[in-house]
């Protein structure tokens, strides 16, 4: 594969100052043109309705003062970071019904999220918010001590703490099974963690950077308290902001302990993927991801016939961890049963057996997420070579050329594009999946894409 040519740099002082970038809706390039309409902005919140009033509070609501630097970051977040990077973009979005009223109260929430918004500033090789994005993250930091040292000195923790036998974090939240409420400090020191945990993720400086936080949130991660959150919401459609915190929050968790465990081809840190689901509501949600652990695990039992089972809900990701699946499908994939055609040069185009140009956005995704396991699974095994794939890696292509570049699913791509990627063969194919990671980049102006293009190249 032809390696590009480096883009052109800022000078090193400019690249110091943290040159400030304008926000996306002040001059909008050609790639924000293919974006949908933004969500409301603190310039506009005295013209949303009554009942997104929470989600869009006035500015004088807020809990802490905020700075020119401050709303103009956080007035960045709104427009563009939750607008580009979820793949949920209505009004169940998390990264603003969740966590906009958590950082109006929480100063350490807020420090994160605009620590967030300023990594989506890799333009032309650098950060050009270098500067803000380095000053909030170290704010943020700090003030998870702050949230720790809340925690630790509510009674009830105490206690649950010191009846263990250890004066330390971990057991306080796994003990207890009662509701979490935000007062307690849990709900804010979660969501900084999974904040500190994204920005890692996207800052895209090192594949292991993001782990010190996915480690703090398995240590506090209530998996009791989220399976019976998971049971009550089969008994009612309603939730309230503590149960949509809860999902969301912990959703995040295990989606990104998910793909870390398939980027460094290693375990979980959580065991919850492992453990027997409690109930059909866990076992459906998470059957999906559940499947990828095990594989991941190296479980052999695991076979074709388990994924090709799946029926596509996509309610196990974080951006739509407030969406309930309805009604289940059967994958028209399940021809694959027969080995036959995975091997077969009489099929080596999915369209020669299936009707893919009919499927809807949504069920190309889960098809694409179906086809990466199957070559997951493969790749997993001692021995593999490409021939094993047969014509998986095809397939996956196929999928990833129908998803246009406009669908709201277009960031969900790259966990199954770096999935199948090492198994592409052929020239062209890869010169697509690389090219579609850069239009990627430039789109949602993250680095992390062009690592794992740049990955791609060195395979």
């Amino acid at each position: 594969m032809r390696r590009r040519g480096p883009l052109p740099r800022k000078s090193t002082s400019e690249y110091a100052r943290g040159t400030p970038v304008s926000t996306p809706g002040s001059s909008p390039s050609n790639a924000l043109m293919l974006l949908p309409t933004p969500s409301p902005s603190l310039g506009s919140l005295n013209t949303v309705s009554a009942e997104d009033f929470r989600l869009f509070p006035s500015l004088s609501d807020w809990s802490s003062h905020l700075d020119p630097l401050d709303k103009q970051i956080l007035d960045r977040y709104t427009k563009f970071f939750s607008t580009t990077y979820p793949t949920c973009k209505d009004a169940s979005n998390p990264f603003l019904k969740v966590l906009i009223p958590l950082a109006m109260r929480h100063r350490t929430v807020l420090n994160a999220m605009l620590a967030l918004s300023c990594v989506q500033s890799w333009e032309n090789g650098q950060f050009t918010m270098r500067a803000p994005m380095l000053r909030y993250r170290a704010k943020a930091i700090r003030g998870c001590s702050d949230l720790v040292r809340k925690v630790m000195s509510n009674p009830e923790a105490r206690e649950d703490a010191f009846s263990q036998g250890q004066n330390t974090l971990i057991p306080v939240i796994t003990t207890r099974t009662t509701e979490i409420v935000e007062n307690d400090g849990i709900i804010p020191l979660l969501a900084t963690s999974v904040l500190l945990m994204l920005y890692e993720k996207l800052h895209g400086e090192g594949k292991e950077n993001g782990t010190s936080h996915l480690q703090l949130f398995a240590q506090l991660f209530p998996s009791q308290l989220f399976s019976n959150t998971l049971d009550r919401l089969t008994q009612t459609s309603k939730t309230g902001y503590q149960t949509d915190a809860m999902l969301f929050l912990s959703n995040s968790f295990l989606y990104n302990d998910l793909v870390r465990s398939t980027s460094l081809r290693t375990t979980t840190l959580s065991t919850f993927y492992h453990e027997r689901p409690s109930s059909p509501s866990i076992s459906h949600r998470f059957y999906f991801p559940t499947i990828i652990a095990r594989i991941g695990a190296n479980d052999m039992l695991i076979s074709d016939a388990d994924i090709i089972a799946w029926d596509g809900t996509l309610s196990w990701l974080s951006s739509l961890a407030l969406q309930f699946s309805g009604q289940s499908e059967q994958t028209d994939l399940r021809l694959l049963l027969d080995s036959s055609l995975i091997y077969g040069p009489t099929f080596q185009k999915l369209e020669s057996f299936v009707c893919i140009n009919t499927w809807s956005e949504e069920k190309l995704i889960s098809e694409l997420y179906r086809v990466a396991a199957l070559v997951y699974r493969r790749q997993q095994q001692p021995d593999t070579s490409s021939s094993a794939m047969g014509s998986l890696p095809g397939w996956a292509m196929e999928i990833l050329r129908l998803n246009p570049p406009s669908s709201p699913y277009e960031t969900a791509l790259v966990w199954p594009i770096a999935l199948v990627g090492p198994a592409l063969t052929d020239l062209e194919h890869r010169e697509y999946v690389f090219s579609r990671l850069q239009m990627l980049e430039r789109q949602c102006k993250i680095k992390t894409y062009a690592n794992i293009a740049e990955h791609l190249v060195n395979l």
